[in-house]
This record gives C-alpha cells, sequence and structure tokens, in this order.
C-alpha cells in the first residue's frame, strides 16, 4: 500500500501500521545538500572573480604611475634641452643671466617643466667663463584621477653637468642623474 510519493506504508504481523518517512527525507536532505553545495561553488566563483578584477584594477594603476613617472622623465629631459639651447642660442648668456631658476613651470603636453642652471664653484655665471655649469631640469605630470579629493602628480628631477670647451659645451661624462631631494 503506498501513500504519496514519498511515503511508503506497510503492515506489520501484528496489524500495525509501520510508514517509512526515510524516503522524503532523504530527498529533502539531498536537494538541500545539493542547494549547499551550488551556493558554495557561486560564493567561491564570486570570490574568485572579485579577486581578479581587484588585481587587474591594481596593476592598471601601477601601469598608469609607471606612465606618469615616464612622462615627468621625459619633461625634466625637455628642461634640460630647453637650456642647452638658451645656452647655445645666446653667446652672452653668462652676462645677461644669473645663477637660479631661468624657467619656472613652462607647460610642455599635459605637465610642467622647470630649469635651474647654477655654477657649483662660486655660484656667479658671470665670473669665470669657463667655470662648470650644472643644469637641473624638473619634470612634472599630473594624474588624472583624484585619490581621496588630492590630485597626485609624477615628479622627476634630473641633473647633468656641463663644461666649456671652444666652440660649445660638452656633457661631463657621468654626469646625467636623478636628483632625490
Amino acid at each position: 500500500m503506498r501513500r504519496g510519493a514519498n511515503t511508503t506504508v506497510k503492515r506489520t504481523d501484528a496489524g500495525h501500521v509501520r510508514t517509512n518517512h526515510l524516503r522524503g527525507a532523504t530527498a529533502r536532505r539531498r536537494r538541500s545538500f545539493v542547494y549547499a553545495m551550488v551556493l558554495g561553488v557561486a560564493m567561491c566563483v564570486s570570490v574568485i572573480g572579485l579577486s581578479a578584477l581587484m588585481a587587474v584594477r591594481i596593476e592598471r594603476r601601477s601601469q598608469r604611475g609607471v606612465s606618469n613617472f615616464a612622462m615627468a622623465r621625459a619633461h625634466a629631459q625637455t628642461a634640460i634641452e630647453m637650456g642647452y639651447f638658451l645656452i647655445q642660442d645666446d653667446p652672452d648668456w653668462r652676462t645677461k643671466r644669473t645663477s637660479g631658476v631661468w624657467v619656472t613651470d613652462q607647460p610642455v603636453g599635459e605637465g610642467t617643466f622647470t630649469l635651474e642652471v647654477t655654477d657649483p664653484d662660486d655660484g656667479d655665471l658671470a665670473v669665470e667663463p669657463n667655470n662648470y655649469i650644472v643644469l637641473t631640469g624638473t619634470g612634472v605630470h599630473p594624474d588624472p584621477s583624484l585619490t581621496l579629493g588630492v590630485q597626485d602628480e609624477a615628479r622627476f628631477k634630473l641633473q647633468v653637468w656641463f663644461e666649456q670647451i671652444s666652440g660649445g659645451f660638452q656633457v661631463l661624462p657621468g654626469t646625467w642623474r636623478q636628483v632625490v631631494d
């Protein structure tokens, strides 16, 4: 004798009725276990997906920082080249200009550069025409994204020493270097 899809009824020798609800309970347990497994797998997949998205975001931000730093370095090199051009273009530059900042926050591309020209011996460019000169270029490249309401920027400071030779200047070997403030 059967009652319902999951219940089995049996009569014993004494005439008692025995029902078997195990089949229904087992099916419910099985469905609950499968449901829990599906939820667990879905949660694992979600965590893996979110982790991958965070890794990509961090990598992208890192690459943007490297790119901004490279642009700041290019702006600093532009400052050095501009200083070299200003010196080569004017034969009386030592008497017309003073030691110090020659160009301040000059726009270039999306960033700016600053050029400083100094005489490391006595600080006066006009005293000794054969003294070394030091050109220091500072490049700044802004990061367009705002972090906590503050705009970040990449800065790079480059320094090079020149010596005067007949017909112009030459870079002293090994003097191109990054300056850390």
